[in-house]
């Protein structure tokens, strides 16, 4: 089997000397209130780095939580802590601030809201227990772009019509989950409470919403939400 893709992630990045101010005034930030991780050295306190980005992201209207407990070689409890102080004072995004460890720390609690906000859902559990209800949702309306994903995982689509090929997809990726054996995994077994569903829709705009740009059909606040709704129990 041959397979031949392009994939394009658009991201957004400000470079330079001087960009840190950058932070007061850019419109691109992705919320309201930002988790920000720094190390436990306490060198971006004791160098004023910490103040200067707590106060760029007041004046561009961001509150902000600190998170200071990364070592310089980090570990998994300190991610699944700092997930946990995210969710429990509502951050709906993070900042790392600092050297590899706390950038690769922060990134790793700010992996998908799903795993940031319930740490102990695995990133790719929460993938799975999302993906046949997204790709569901993405088939019925757009038919045309899975026939090939069907043939890719291996479903014989010839002669269907295309909304049949379509559908054979989901039949796949069925088939894939329930060999994982992970098909009996929800939402709901993990703790997530429905009334956090709306949440989790509203920040997927923040984490990934340039993501949302190149998806093949135009999803609104109200997809998303039914998305999560489906994929719950």
């Amino acid at each position: 089997m041959k397979l031949d893709f392009s994939y394009y992630m658009p991201t957004r990045i400000i470079f330079g000397c001087g960009k840190l101010s950058e932070l007061e005034t850019t419109p691109y930030l992705p919320g309201k209130k930002a988790l920000v991780v720094i190390g436990a050295s306490g060198a971006m306190k004791k160098h004023g780095y910490l103040d200067r980005v707590t106060k760029y992201l007041k004046n561009n209207g961001v509150e902000t939580v600190v998170y200071d407990r990364i070592q310089p070689n980090p570990v998994s409890e300190h991610v699944e802590e700092g997930a946990s102080v995210a969710k429990e004072n509502g951050c709906d995004f993070v900042v790392g601030l600092g050297g590899g460890s706390t950038i690769d720390s922060a990134k790793s609690i700010a992996v998908m809201a799903v795993s940031a906000y319930y740490p102990e859902v695995a990133h790719g559990a929460g993938l799975t227990m999302l993906s046949v209800s997204y790709f569901t949702y993405l088939a019925e309306r757009n038919p045309a772009r899975f026939g090939d994903l069907a043939r890719a995982m291996g479903e014989d689509i010839d002669g269907l019509p295309v909304k049949e090929s379509a559908m054979a997809f989901i039949a796949g990726l069925n088939k894939l989950i329930r060999n994982a054996g992970l098909e009996e995994q929800k939402l709901a077994d993990f703790g997530i409470q429905r009334n956090d569903l709306k949440t989790f829709a509203e920040n997927s705009f923040y984490a990934m919403g340039s993501l949302f740009d190149i998806t093949p059909v135009k999803l609104t606040l109200d997809d998303v939400l039914a998305i999560y709704e489906n994929a719950y129990a």
